[in-house]
This record gives structure tokens, C-alpha cells and sequence, in this order.
């Protein structure tokens, strides 16, 4: 498995995209392999390990219901994806990524082990589940099954075909649920993306950065009429003619 961790490590650093990446509970031989890789610069924007509670709560900016859910990797690839859209240059593709896990410990846990893994990009996501059968394995195996499912899930997010195998035994099996985005408007419509920005030749843009800043001018524009021009025009004029001039239509009725 190391091996092909590691390859698939190099693809995933020569892929055109960046990422974000919340950790809890386990996938750090994911951190590993990445980091461990040439070439991690052109891949990792961030990785935070909110390891604790408090330290989750305050990454979410919420307390979440379970701190180990397919709910909470959602969120947290969520969280991870709009801080790399923040930290990206440009508008290059990015990808959040929340692992959500619980593996064994130093001491017996009650309840299951188990690991969620999401992604979070502008055409959709993922989320991958997967409980594993308690005492087959010690805590550093079960952190490497979540570490490698963290690549692969971060290999789909990213378009890369290869995977990492997972020594699963007959009992254990990943669970998927996706959603995808024909384009950005659905997105926004479904409330994954921030806001989507439409050029004059049509191409949609999700959560695009303005670099050189903008005049925003609000309104229904039902219709788009030459006064909103004109307006477009004198305001770009009154600040030297350099800022970008952008309608801003809202998707829900303002009244």
C-alpha cells in the first residue's frame, strides 16, 4: 500500500487543482505521504488538524451534533473548501477535503470505529463512510485504511483515475453519496457555492476572486434596460475607468 500511496501522492501533486484539508481523528498517514512528497507546494494550500472539541467547534463555527458523522466531514470539507477559496491565487480549481473519524485508542471504545471523508469542490462532492471491524487491526492500520481512503477520495476530487487499494476485510465496505453540478448557477442554486459570476460571453464562474476589486450594483434588472448601462458606465468613469462594473442579482426575492 505505501508504495502506491506514494504514487498516487505524485499524481495528485502534478494535477492541476489545490486543496484544503481538515484531519480529526485519523487519516495523518495521509499528511504524511502528502507532505512527504516533492512537490506538496503546488498541491496543499492548508491542513488543519482540529484534533480536540473545541478546536472542530471553532473551525466549523458551530459545535456539531456528532463529532463523528458523515454530516461533520461534510461540513468540514465545506469549511476547508471556502478557505481555500480564500487562500488560492487567481482561479485556479481547489478542493476541500474533512476526514471525521474515531479508530482504536488506548483504551476499548464502545460504540464503532469508523471514518467519514468528504470533499467539497465547485462542481459538487463526495462523501465516503466505511466501518471497520474492531480489533482486526491495531490503531496505526486503521489510521493507514483511513489515510488511504482520504487520497483516493482526494484522487476523485481531483479527476486522477488511479486508487489506492484498501485491504478491506469481507465485512468492511465503503459507503459513497455525491452530488454533482452541471454548473455553477445549480450550484448556487443549491446552496453549495458562495456566489456565481457570469462573464459577458456566458461562461459561469463559481466563487470567483475579483482581483482589482469591483462596483457592485444591486438590483432585479427585470429588465435590463440602458439606464442600468449608463449607470455601469458613470460609475466605472468616477473611479478612473479601471474597476470591474458587476450586476449583482440575487436568487431569492429580495422583497
Amino acid at each position: 500500500m505505501q508504495n502506491k500511496a506514494l504514487a498516487l501522492t505524485k499524481a495528485l501533486h502534478a494535477a492541476p487543482a489545490k486543496a484544503s484539508l481538515a484531519i480529526a481523528g485519523a487519516g495523518n498517514r495521509a499528511v504524511g505521504w502528502i507532505l512527504g512528497v516533492a512537490g506538496a507546494s503546488r498541491t496543499v494550500l492548508d491542513i488543519q488538524i482540529p484534533y480536540a472539541s473545541s478546536a472542530m467547534s471553532e473551525y466549523l463555527g458551530r459545535e456539531p451534533s456528532q463529532f463523528v458523522s458523515a454530516e461533520t466531514a461534510r461540513a468540514l470539507a465545506r469549511a476547508a473548501y471556502f478557505r481555500a477559496v480564500r487562500l488560492r491565487d487567481g482561479r485556479e480549481r481547489v478542493v476541500g477535503l474533512g476526514c471525521s473519524a474515531t479508530i482504536a485508542t488506548d483504551r476499548p471504545k464502545r460504540g464503532e470505529h469508523r471514518c467519514h471523508v468528504a470533499t467539497h469542490h465547485a462542481d459538487g462532492g463526495a462523501v465516503f463512510s466505511l466501518t471497520l471491524e474492531k480489533g482486526l487491526r491495531n490503531r496505526d492500520g486503521e489510521d493507514t485504511i483511513v489515510s488511504a481512503l482520504t487520497l483516493n477520495a482526494l484522487a476523485e476530487a481531483f479527476e486522477i483515475a488511479d486508487r489506492v487499494p484498501l485491504d478491506l476485510s469481507p465485512s468492511e465496505r465503503v459507503e459513497r453519496e455525491g452530488a454533482d453540478y452541471a454548473d455553477a448557477l445549480t450550484a448556487l442554486a443549491a446552496g453549495h457555492i458562495s456566489h456565481a459570476l457570469i462573464e459577458p460571453d456566458g461562461t459561469q464562474l463559481a466563487d470567483a476572486r475579483i482581483d482589482g476589486g469591483a462596483v457592485v450594483m444591486a438590483g432585479s434588472f427585470n429588465p435590463m434596460h440602458e439606464g442600468h448601462e449608463k449607470l455601469a458606465l458613470a460609475a466605472s468613469a468616477a473611479l478612473g475607468g479601471r474597476p470591474l462594473v458587476i450586476y449583482e442579482l440575487s436568487i431569492t426575492n429580495v422583497d
